[in-house]
């Protein structure tokens, strides 16, 4: 299956990561700037015949709908000295009856080799996660050109829905002293996909209800 063309529009949101900090004699925890994720904007495809055979084996899939949706992003480069140890990213789709049929990593830089290994969770689930960290042998993982894919299941009439965006990396600097840092979003991105139109969008999350 063909990925599509990828949008030459600017990015469809830039979020924030941060860490925490204890902070001696107070309650709250000190928020610190670690780095950043842009993410494209969503293609969407309808399944072709072949890739339904190959990926779904299960009674009734006929009364479904089955559009394959790919998320590229980037990370923002770190200074010297620091690396990505781990990513975990996360897309939930806001309808119970929209569901991962097959999740996917990929990458589409070609100049930068693939040396990661990936655990995915969330098939069957409107919930998906995709967990990256360097193979062995690797230190770090690579910022651009990164994409993710999954085969969702849906019901026809659903024509659009509201997603939500969500990751947490891991970043190490080697100063004097080894630094680990987990970092993740203040508050997750949420974006309203058309099945239909194929747009990807912002979405006001005080206006978020069941879309259909």
């Amino acid at each position: 299956m063909s990925d599509g063309p990828q949008s030459t529009r600017g990015p469809a949101g830039r979020h924030e990561l941060y860490s925490e900090d204890a902070v001696m004699g107070a309650a709250d925890r000190r928020r610190r700037l670690e780095s950043a994720i842009r993410f494209g904007h969503a293609t969407v495809m309808d399944a072709d015949a072949e890739t339904l055979d190959r990926l779904v084996h299960q009674v009734g899939w006929d009364r479904w709908a089955y559009s394959y949706v790919t998320f590229p992003y980037d990370l923002d480069r770190l200074g010297d000295g620091a690396r990505y140890e781990r990513l975990r990213l996360t897309v939930t789709y806001r309808h119970p009856r929209v569901l991962g049929a097959y999740l996917a990593p990929s990458h589409d830089n070609t100049d930068v080799p693939i040396s990661e290994t990936i655990v995915t969770y969330g098939v069957g689930q409107p919930r998906m996660t995709w967990d990256f960290s360097p193979c062995e042998g690797n230190v770090e993982l690579a910022p651009h050109g990164r994409v993710v894919h999954c085969l969702v299941r849906r019901p026809p009439e659903v024509e659009q829905v509201e997603v939500v965006l969500e990751a947490e990396v891991t970043i190490v600097r080697q100063l004097l002293v080894l630094d680990r840092r987990n970092a993740l979003f203040r508050e997750p991105g949420h974006y309203l996909l058309s099945f239909t139109e194929g747009t990807f969008e912002p979405f006001d999350p005080g206006l978020s209800f069941r879309i259909s």
